[in-house]
């Protein structure tokens, strides 16, 4: 469904907070300030949620129940990123503040360039899981945040390869 908040907002009452898996907004009213779909159970209650929007009030917190999230946002800081715990998250943004003290605290990537567009990757292990592990990729558009099994990646040529 493609919608505004308000008009979402109209119609979203009368539904069962607990039959709404996914919700894809965008929000282009640029003085809004917060999302008060946020506040809902229909929001609280959904597996994946996409919202693209320019300038509005949302933190990594807003997002942490989800199981997939993608996120067009104008300005993101490299702290609200760190503190993301989902299995599959995307911020998309224009204006990224701090990407450098993130690059630093990231360490050494694995880069991929084609053409003019150009890749990192990092690979984590997850502390207590043997299981999977966290894979970062940084473009100059979006951050990828994924969690995969061990095992499910090789590094070939400097360029991580994800095996899905």
């Amino acid at each position: 469904m493609h919608a505004t908040e308000e008009e979402i907002l109209q119609v979203l009452p009368y539904f069962d907070p607990k039959s709404i898996k996914s919700l894809d907004l965008h929000i282009h009213d640029h003085k809004k300030e917060k999302l008060v779909i946020t506040e809902m159970d229909h929001w609280k209650n959904a597996d994946d949620v996409s919202v693209v929007g320019i300038k509005f009030d949302l933190t990594v917190h807003d997002f942490l129940h989800f199981s997939k999230v993608s996120v067009a946002l104008h300005t993101i800081s490299a702290e609200k990123l760190l503190l993301q715990t989902r299995k599959e998250l995307t911020f998309w943004y224009i204006n990224f503040v701090n990407m450098d003290h993130l690059l630093e605290l990231l360490g050494n990537a694995t880069t991929e360039s084609v053409g003019e567009f150009a890749k990192k990757g990092w690979s984590f292990p997850i502390p207590g899981n043997e299981n999977e592990e966290l894979c970062i990729e940084i473009t100059s558009k979006w951050v990828l945040f994924k969690y995969v099994e061990a095992e499910g990646w090789i590094l070939l040529d400097s360029q991580l390869i994800i095996h899905d």
